[in-house]
């Protein structure tokens, strides 16, 4: 099978067959070596936590707002979502209005970068009002984009540290790909199936990769909750004996999908995918920093569209 002429779909889902989808030799060039982010972006993002919660006990909507992204959303321990750092910025004010004197406190657990500009926090935020007599913990989730060298809050999750989520809650956020799906490029199309495992712990998804009709590959993928990374991972196989796997966040509506994969040659390759849902029918993805054995190819972008029912494609 010719791989060139495949359009970039099945594997922006996490990878190992849009990893190997090449361009045109011409446009190669030798990869940058691999790295991790350094310690002083650790730092950075540390520190831009730590300013968060100094302004958040000073009840300030002033010294809250810049910091986080002009779009961030903050949904609290009981659900609501609240958009805007407008929005956001008020509840600093409304927290001092309500518990004059508690202070928060913020315990960071995990960080990690998933790209040089995103890192993700998993922190234990605990609030004590002014007389030392309660006490509450919470769990959040802290999204942050680096933008012009500083880093913004883009999304914070909160929920009670005592409750368990299951891991059919976890992937409830990425619940709207259940259903048939296509892309179709100049050159082949690909038709896509999600739907939930009989447990409901698992989103499942069918690929099918077509070229002038017939059928040239075949991909299964598994998404599900990792609970020692503590996010959404996915497992991708290819009838070919390629196979990937990806670590998944989100960022408002956009999901990030850092993904590696193994060719059925050996030849290994990573990639960066952003999916963006347009509405209920149709999503965008993109692919950058894609990396196949020692060359870098270009960023790829598609459109996907939702099929409509059965009945109404009959007619």
């Amino acid at each position: 099978m010719n791989r060139s002429g495949w359009t970039v779909l099945a594997a922006m889902l996490t990878t190992a067959s849009y990893v190997i989808a090449q361009a045109p030799a011409a446009t190669s060039k030798p990869a940058a070596p691999a790295s991790q982010a350094g310690e002083a972006s650790a730092a950075a993002v540390k520190a831009a936590v730590t300013q968060l919660i100094e302004a958040f006990n000073a009840g300030d909507a002033a010294q809250v707002a810049p910091l986080f992204a002009a779009d961030a959303e903050f949904e609290d321990e009981a659900g609501q979502i609240h958009t805007g750092r407008e929005a956001i910025a008020a509840l600093a004010t409304a927290f001092a209005e309500r518990f004059p004197g508690a202070k928060m406190e913020a315990e960071i657990e995990a960080l990690r970068f998933v790209a040089p500009q995103l890192a993700l926090v998993e922190a234990i935020r605990t609030t004590t009002t002014a007389d030392g007599l309660e006490r509450a913990e919470t769990r959040a989730s802290l999204t942050l984009l680096e933008q012009d060298g500083k880093w913004l809050v883009a999304a914070i999750r909160e929920i009670p540290a005592e409750i368990e989520m299951s891991p059919h809650e976890h992937l409830e956020p990425l619940a709207w790909l259940v259903g048939e799906w296509v892309d179709e490029g100049p050159d082949a199309s690909i038709d896509i199936v999600c739907r939930w495992s009989d447990d409901q712990n698992f989103l499942l998804i069918e690929y099918a990769t077509k070229i002038a009709g017939e059928t040239t590959l075949k991909t299964t993928q598994r998404l599900g909750w990792d609970p020692l990374k503590q996010q959404v991972r996915s497992w991708m196989f290819d009838s070919d004996g390629g196979y990937g796997d990806g670590e998944w966040s989100r960022a408002g509506k956009i999901w990030t999908v850092k993904s590696a994969a193994v060719l059925p040659d050996g030849t290994v390759g990573s990639a960066t995918f952003t999916i963006e849902p347009d509405s209920a029918d149709r999503f965008q993805m993109t692919a950058s920093h894609r990396v196949i054995g020692d060359t870098t190819e270009p960023d790829r972008e598609v459109t996907v569209v939702r099929k409509p029912p059965a009945s109404k494609r009959a007619q």
